[in-house]
């Protein structure tokens, strides 16, 4: 066995010295985790949040921490800035139900990890929380949850701002290139990080369904927009009153070149326009809570509705036909597997039994889409489809959470049903897993922030050459049947390991492509050695 793990390992690290040359900054991981910075805790501004006990609202710091390649390592002196959101429907874990819910999520440490060994400067940041899910009034669920989502679009400006002042005033610390912007979010975090990008106008939030139907003063008032901007401030962060709003880094600029969005929707398409930032989204069809075509946003706290949004299918397109995605849109991407399979799933349609969904979708041609085709659950559960196949989380470490959430809170929340409930919408939770499909979420949006921000050798993605010609391609990867493999030169040999070092395939002699049927292995991760005319070449492929 310990010959076998060698074995692998060897592979890879030959398939790594093999695919040197071809490592692109920006798209390819050239920095090891070691040569990786973190710094915890940076506090980029303080508003007034909500008390999550009833209170009234009071000053909370904003925190984030800062994920970089070492400057020591890194002479790089203006590099591109990401802006990462995590998820949680706006309250902390364990309270939202959830073992995530913070920058610290195990899925959104992965991702800034892998930003950053790409060359990109990351932060990961908190935002204000607080909204009423469990509220009876659809109307109270409604109002509270657009407000949270305004106070935490804020909340990313204040970031900007924040970072943008400490290059021009502070000697650019973490070398960033202002620039040069990019905020990604994951779940909620998506919801927030589209937010930000299109919501720029005050008659965009005056559409029918975001006027309140109720009088609830001071926060709701009949007639009237949800979100009171006299209260809690106008677009930009200024004005609204001392106790909900305060505005911070005056002089600098908010605006961000793309967003990219995992798992989360837009409130509605009418806010895309034309001259604003790019999109790219990843998103499970079958998502139970955010829906991926049009549909009504489902909490995970109480699982109750709560507004109409539009999905990325829907909201890519818009985005294309206003072009805003040109950068990318039908861009070749030649060799790039990532690529190929989201495409491959264009023009099909798909069964996608949810509530008040019709009996199928289909994925019309929104090029800046990942869809996730994972199996159809809903004859367990509607909410047993997965949402979020790129999270996991530590039954120790939720254990110890909960029970300090109790301590504080005097609640009675309990580890193992937090866990169940989770791991239903999850099945075969786990690092490796996670790492997977983070993995093929950072892959795909790469090259697309390289064309959209023009870094690195973005002009190259474009076109065929040589580097490119030689790279394989998988698809669909993931999967759990047949798997095509191809290469532009003929292949002389394929062989499948899984992470034992077992080969579990193996074949000879092709013209440049190769089938491989999966439907009988084990779910989990497996690694391609592909044997060409002139390259030895490794890459992964996930069974799901």
């Amino acid at each position: 066995m310990k010959k076998q793990l060698r074995n692998i390992f060897a592979l890879l690290t030959i398939g790594a010295s093999l695919t040197a040359t071809a490592q692109s900054r920006y798209d390819d991981p050239i920095y090891t985790n070691a040569q990786i910075t973190i710094t915890p805790d940076v506090t980029y501004g303080t508003n007034q949040a909500l008390s999550l006990s009833g209170g009234a609202p009071g000053p909370q710091a904003l925190k984030m921490d800062v994920y970089q390649p070492s400057q020591s390592v890194d002479l790089t002196a203006n590099r591109p800035l990401i802006l990462v959101l995590h998820s949680g429907n706006f309250l902390p874990p364990i309270i939202n139900g959830s073992p995530t819910g913070s920058r610290k999520d195990s899925s959104i440490v992965q991702a800034c990890m892998e930003f950053a060994k790409r060359g990109y400067v990351v932060a990961a940041m908190t935002y204000r929380l607080g909204w009423n899910p469990a509220s009876t009034d659809e109307e109270v669920r409604r109002g509270t949850l657009l407000q949270a989502v305004y106070r935490a679009v804020l909340d990313v400006k204040t970031c900007v701002r924040f970072m943008r002042k400490e290059k021009a005033t502070n000697n650019n610390p973490y070398k960033i290139d202002d620039t040069k912007i990019a905020v990604y979010g994951h779940g909620t975090g998506g919801y927030i990080a589209l937010g930000m990008a299109y919501l720029d106008k005050q008659s965009e939030m005056e559409l029918p369904k975001f006027v309140s139907q109720i009088d609830a003063p001071p926060l709701f008032t009949q007639g009237q927009s949800y979100i009171n901007t006299a209260l809690l401030g106008n677009i930009d962060g200024t004005g609204g009153i001392a106790t909900f709003n305060t505005y911070e880094h005056s002089g600098y600029s908010n605006a961000v070149n793309m967003v990219m969005n995992v798992g989360g929707a837009l409130a509605d398409t009418s806010w895309i326009n034309v001259g604003e930032p790019a999109v790219a989204s990843v998103h499970c069809i079958r998502d139970p809570f955010a829906p991926f075509n049009s549909g009504i946003v489902v909490v995970p706290t109480t699982q109750g509705d709560v507004v109409d949004v539009q999905g990325a299918n829907v909201f890519i397109e818009n985005a294309n036909a206003k072009g805003i995605n040109n950068a990318y849109k039908n861009v070749l991407f030649f060799g790039d597997t990532y690529t190929a399979r989201a495409r491959s799933m264009y023009n099909q349609t798909y069964p996608y039994n949810l509530i008040n969904t019709g009996s199928t979708v289909t994925i019309n041609n929104p090029d800046g889409l990942f869809p996730i085709n994972i199996a159809d659950r809903t004859a367990i559960n509607r909410f047993a489809n997965e949402g979020s196949p790129w999270d996991w989380w530590d039954l120790n470490v939720l254990t110890a959470t909960v029970a300090a959430t109790n301590a504080a809170t005097g609640g009675t929340y309990d580890a193992a049903a937090i866990n169940a409930a989770n791991v239903l919408s999850s099945p075969g939770m786990s690092a490796t897993k996670g790492k997977t499909y983070v993995d093929t979420v950072i892959n795909y949006f790469c090259p697309r922030i390289m064309r959209q921000l023009q870094v690195g050798e973005w002009e190259a993605l474009g076109i065929k050459n040589n580097e490119v010609v030689n790279q394989l391609s998988v698809y669909p990867n993931p999967s759990n049947g047949l798997v095509t493999i191809s290469a532009t030169n003929s292949i002389k040999q394929v062989e499948v390991f899984d992470l034992a070092g077992k080969v579990i395939f193996t074949s000879n002699n092709y013209n440049n492509k190769c089938t491989v049927n999966t439907s009988a292995y084990n779910k989990g991760m497996y690694i391609i050695k592909v044997q060409t005319e002139d390259a030895i070449q490794t890459t992964k492929l996930l069974v799901d």
